[in-house]
Protein backbone atom coordinates (compact mmCIF):
# COMPACT_ATOMS: atom_id res chain seq x y z
CA UNK A 1 0.00 0.00 0.00
CA UNK A 2 1.65 3.42 0.88
CA UNK A 3 3.69 4.66 3.42
CA UNK A 4 1.04 6.63 5.48
CA UNK A 5 -0.46 6.47 8.93
CA UNK A 6 -4.34 5.96 9.42
CA UNK A 7 -3.97 9.78 10.53
CA UNK A 8 -1.83 10.97 7.66
CA UNK A 9 -4.56 8.85 5.21
CA UNK A 10 -7.77 10.69 7.43
CA UNK A 11 -6.14 14.26 6.94
CA UNK A 12 -5.48 13.42 3.28
CA UNK A 13 -9.00 12.60 2.46
CA UNK A 14 -10.30 15.57 3.74
CA UNK A 15 -8.22 17.73 2.25
CA UNK A 16 -9.39 15.41 -0.98
CA UNK A 17 -12.74 15.92 -0.50
CA UNK A 18 -12.43 19.57 0.39
CA UNK A 19 -10.83 19.65 -3.26
CA UNK A 20 -13.69 17.77 -4.75
CA UNK A 21 -16.23 20.31 -3.12
CA UNK A 22 -14.11 22.89 -4.18
CA UNK A 23 -14.26 22.00 -7.92
CA UNK A 24 -17.69 21.27 -7.26
CA UNK A 25 -19.09 24.53 -6.48
CA UNK A 26 -16.48 26.07 -9.67
CA UNK A 27 -17.96 24.41 -12.14
CA UNK A 28 -21.51 24.97 -10.97
CA UNK A 29 -20.36 28.30 -11.13
CA UNK A 30 -19.04 28.50 -14.91
CA UNK A 31 -22.05 26.11 -15.72
CA UNK A 32 -24.55 28.59 -14.46
CA UNK A 33 -22.89 31.89 -16.31
CA UNK A 34 -22.72 29.51 -19.29
CA UNK A 35 -26.74 28.92 -18.70
CA UNK A 36 -27.52 32.39 -18.30
CA UNK A 37 -25.72 33.43 -21.44
CA UNK A 38 -27.29 30.48 -23.78
CA UNK A 39 -31.03 31.79 -22.45
CA UNK A 40 -29.84 35.22 -22.40
CA UNK A 41 -28.92 35.16 -26.44
CA UNK A 42 -31.99 33.02 -27.57
CA UNK A 43 -34.00 35.62 -25.50
CA UNK A 44 -32.87 38.15 -27.69
CA UNK A 45 -33.03 35.90 -30.96
CA UNK A 46 -36.34 35.03 -29.97
CA UNK A 47 -37.76 39.27 -29.36
CA UNK A 48 -35.50 40.14 -32.23
CA UNK A 49 -38.25 37.87 -34.72
CA UNK A 50 -40.30 40.00 -37.06
CA UNK A 51 -43.50 37.99 -35.60
CA UNK A 52 -43.89 35.99 -32.49
CA UNK A 53 -42.74 32.45 -32.75
CA UNK A 54 -45.59 30.00 -33.61
CA UNK A 55 -45.80 26.14 -34.39
CA UNK A 56 -42.73 23.68 -33.75
CA UNK A 57 -40.19 27.08 -33.16
CA UNK A 58 -42.90 28.24 -30.39
CA UNK A 59 -42.91 24.60 -28.45
CA UNK A 60 -38.83 24.22 -28.83
CA UNK A 61 -38.45 27.83 -27.55
CA UNK A 62 -40.84 27.25 -24.85
CA UNK A 63 -39.00 23.96 -23.80
CA UNK A 64 -35.33 25.41 -24.19
CA UNK A 65 -36.48 27.91 -21.37
CA UNK A 66 -37.90 25.48 -19.07
CA UNK A 67 -35.26 22.93 -19.58
CA UNK A 68 -32.57 26.18 -19.13
CA UNK A 69 -34.31 27.28 -16.03
CA UNK A 70 -34.38 23.86 -14.31
CA UNK A 71 -30.46 23.51 -15.22
CA UNK A 72 -29.87 26.55 -13.87
CA UNK A 73 -31.60 25.70 -10.50
CA UNK A 74 -29.85 22.35 -10.37
CA UNK A 75 -26.57 24.57 -10.55
CA UNK A 76 -27.65 26.30 -7.80
CA UNK A 77 -28.52 23.87 -5.66
CA UNK A 78 -24.68 22.86 -6.12
CA UNK A 79 -23.22 26.01 -5.04
CA UNK A 80 -25.64 26.79 -2.30
CA UNK A 81 -23.77 25.75 1.23
CA UNK A 82 -24.73 22.82 2.81
CA UNK A 83 -22.34 22.15 6.09
CA UNK A 84 -22.88 18.81 7.57
CA UNK A 85 -23.56 19.41 11.04
CA UNK A 86 -22.67 15.65 13.26
CA UNK A 87 -23.84 15.86 16.54
CA UNK A 88 -20.50 16.68 17.95
CA UNK A 89 -17.45 17.42 16.11
CA UNK A 90 -14.02 19.74 16.04
CA UNK A 91 -13.71 20.37 12.10
CA UNK A 92 -16.94 22.06 10.91
CA UNK A 93 -17.88 25.58 11.90
CA UNK A 94 -21.16 24.74 13.03
CA UNK A 95 -20.01 22.46 15.56
CA UNK A 96 -17.22 24.48 16.70
CA UNK A 97 -19.59 27.65 17.32
CA UNK A 98 -21.84 24.78 19.92
CA UNK A 99 -19.26 25.49 22.57
CA UNK A 100 -19.30 28.48 24.55
CA UNK A 101 -15.70 29.80 24.47
CA UNK A 102 -12.79 29.08 22.60
CA UNK A 103 -11.20 27.94 25.87
CA UNK A 104 -14.09 24.89 25.92
CA UNK A 105 -13.70 24.41 22.77
CA UNK A 106 -9.60 23.59 23.27
CA UNK A 107 -10.37 21.71 26.19
CA UNK A 108 -12.95 19.36 24.22
CA UNK A 109 -10.02 19.24 21.53
CA UNK A 110 -7.44 18.63 24.08
CA UNK A 111 -9.01 15.70 25.92
CA UNK A 112 -9.83 13.64 22.71
CA UNK A 113 -7.20 10.73 22.87
CA UNK A 114 -6.25 9.43 19.40
CA UNK A 115 -8.47 7.07 18.99
CA UNK A 116 -11.72 9.58 19.64
CA UNK A 117 -9.48 12.37 17.57
CA UNK A 118 -9.31 9.36 14.07
CA UNK A 119 -12.92 8.95 15.21
CA UNK A 120 -14.04 12.30 14.82
CA UNK A 121 -12.16 12.74 11.93
CA UNK A 122 -13.58 9.70 10.07
CA UNK A 123 -17.06 10.33 10.73
CA UNK A 124 -16.71 14.36 9.57
CA UNK A 125 -14.99 13.04 6.55
CA UNK A 126 -17.77 10.70 5.53
CA UNK A 127 -19.85 13.59 5.96
CA UNK A 128 -17.89 15.50 3.74
CA UNK A 129 -17.74 12.96 1.15
CA UNK A 130 -21.70 12.14 1.32
CA UNK A 131 -21.66 16.23 0.64
CA UNK A 132 -19.66 16.06 -2.50
CA UNK A 133 -21.89 13.03 -2.80
CA UNK A 134 -24.74 15.25 -3.82
CA UNK A 135 -22.58 17.91 -5.40
CA UNK A 136 -21.80 15.94 -7.82
CA UNK A 137 -25.28 14.81 -8.55
CA UNK A 138 -26.95 17.58 -8.70
CA UNK A 139 -24.23 19.10 -11.21
CA UNK A 140 -24.64 15.87 -13.71
CA UNK A 141 -28.14 16.18 -13.53
CA UNK A 142 -27.34 20.58 -14.18
CA UNK A 143 -25.20 19.19 -17.45
CA UNK A 144 -27.18 16.89 -19.07
CA UNK A 145 -30.38 19.24 -18.65
CA UNK A 146 -28.04 21.87 -20.25
CA UNK A 147 -27.74 19.70 -22.71
CA UNK A 148 -31.43 18.93 -23.44
CA UNK A 149 -31.49 22.98 -23.12
CA UNK A 150 -29.22 23.08 -26.03
CA UNK A 151 -30.86 20.41 -28.35
CA UNK A 152 -34.44 22.41 -28.15
CA UNK A 153 -32.78 25.55 -29.37
CA UNK A 154 -30.71 23.29 -31.95
CA UNK A 155 -34.40 21.66 -33.46
CA UNK A 156 -35.96 25.44 -32.57
CA UNK A 157 -33.14 26.82 -35.00
CA UNK A 158 -33.43 23.93 -37.50
CA UNK A 159 -37.10 24.67 -37.61
CA UNK A 160 -36.58 28.49 -37.80
CA UNK A 161 -34.55 27.91 -40.78
CA UNK A 162 -36.31 24.78 -42.50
Amino acid sequence: MSDFTPEQLAERTQDHLNEYIIAADRKASILITGQFAFLGLAATALSNLNQAPSGWLRWFSIGMAIVGVIAVFLAVIVIYPRTPSPERGFIYWGNITQYKSGEDFHDAVASLDDEEAMETLNKENYSLAKVAGKKYEYLRWSLRATVVMVLFAVAAGITFIG
